[in-house]
């Protein structure tokens, strides 16, 4: 790979804790690859802790190449003005100059999808006028990268690095891949709760996500309701829940129970990473059907685990799941198409075995924090040498360090 420099990397958000989304998806990795030092910074301390950062840097000798804000999720206006004028007080001290970059993994837009034409405009102009503060971005799926090229950065200061799971098999805390699927499918039952006659357990589905319009969860009901006549449980498992709308939670408990099937759904708050490990095991499938998405890690993670994935059929799902393989891919708001694909999974048991045999196997699936750190200094390299194009990185063969 040849030589790298010693890459300074300010990630402006906490470092990941319990969440069981995909909001810190590049931090594992880079926290876990040697060239690349870390500090986490919340965005409420951004105006105090980095002017510090910087000068702390500046005395030890150590030059910043690289500042990383995490995301525009988290950085407001203010946070990023805060920011710029840090580095223009380092830059005036005559220390070294760092380029601010960007870790795109959600922007607020998306946070609006269901909302007003006005307000997508108004929160999209707001972007674009932050999006100038920063002189590269790298984003986690090909649709993301051109989302930042649409509001104004420069294709060849866009890049890319798929992330890896965050949640596998191979990594769950405290518990073992050992048992087959079938037999963790088996210790399920009594928690399903909706045994067949014959005493097998129900067909597993899980949802991963949260109550806002994005999430997209209340679609999903009606499309269970439609199946009341075969034996299925839905597990839903949200995080942050004191902090989400709970305007949304109300709107989906009501249509269980206008659609009738409240007692077939069981919902989760913030489960620990050993018991989201332990639904990943035994769910036969894992749905969710959100209005945006710059990724969605926990499609990704699913396959891990061998779980068929159902999935709307539009970016960035397509660029990383391959329907009839190890996923459904559905036309968002054609409820049929879902309703079909969701019985395909119950009654057909050799097409889910044969789907779900493949879902680890998806590069999706196997790609590692090493695999994303590698593209992501791969494209950081890439930039400090005139007119460079952007590192195209691949999920058709997963990467790793050479």
């Amino acid at each position: 790979m040849g030589f790298i420099p010693h890459i300074k990397v300010l990630l402006c958000a906490p470092p990941p804790s319990g969440a069981v989304g995909g909001g810190y998806l590049y931090n594992q990795a880079l926290s876990q690859y040697p060239e690349f030092y870390s500090h986490y910074v919340t965005s409420k301390a951004l105006r105090t802790q980095l002017p510090l950062l910087l000068a702390d840097h500046a005395r030890a000798g150590d030059i910043i190449t690289h500042v990383l804000l995490d995301s525009l999720y988290l950085a407001t206006p203010a946070d990023v003005t805060a920011a710029q004028e840090a580095l223009r007080a380092h830059r005036r001290a005559e220390l070294s100059w760092p380029q601010i970059g960007l870790l795109a993994h959600l922007l607020p837009s998306q946070n609006l999808q269901g909302r007003s034409s006005s307000a997508k405009m108004h929160a999209e102009a707001t972007e674009s006028i932050l999006l100038s503060a920063f002189s590269f971005a790298v984003a986690p799926s090909y649709f993301a990268a051109g989302e930042l090229v649409r509001l104004g950065l420069p294709a060849t200061r866009v890049g890319v690095a798929y992330p890896a799971p965050i949640a596998t098999p191979g990594n769950a805390p405290g518990a073992a891949w050992g048992k087959s699927r079938g037999a963790a499918r088996g210790a399920h039952t009594a928690l399903a709760g909706s045994p067949t006659p014959a005493g097998s357990p129900p067909v597993t589905f899980l949802s991963v996500g949260n109550w806002s319009e994005r999430k997209n969860l209340t679609q999903l009901v009606p499309i269970f309701g439609a199946l009341k006549q075969y034996d299925w449980h839905w597990h839903i498992v949200v995080g942050d829940a004191a902090q989400q709308d709970m305007l949304g939670r109300a709107a989906f408990t009501s249509k269980l129970h206008d659609t009738g099937v409240q007692d077939r759904v069981t919902i989760e708050n913030q489960p620990t990473r050993a018991r989201l490990h332990e639904l990943y095991q035994v769910a036969d499938c894992f749905i969710m059907a959100p209005l945006a998405e710059t990724y969605g890690i926990v499609f990704a993670e699913a396959l891990s685990y061998g779980c068929i994935v159902a999935a709307p059929n539009s970016a960035p799902f397509t660029e990383f799941l391959t329907p009839g393989h190890d996923s459904f891919l559905c036309q968002l708001h054609r409820t049929e198409e879902w309703i079909d694909a969701i019985k395909t999974v119950i009654t057909h048991p050799e097409q889910r075995m044969f789907m779900q045999s493949n879902a680890p196997q998806a590069s999706a699936a196997r790609r590692t924090h090493q695999n994303t750190a590698y593209d992501f200094s791969a494209f950081l390299l890439g930039l400090s040498a005139t007119g460079a194009p952007r590192v195209r990185a691949s999920l058709l063969s997963p990467l790793s360090r050479p």
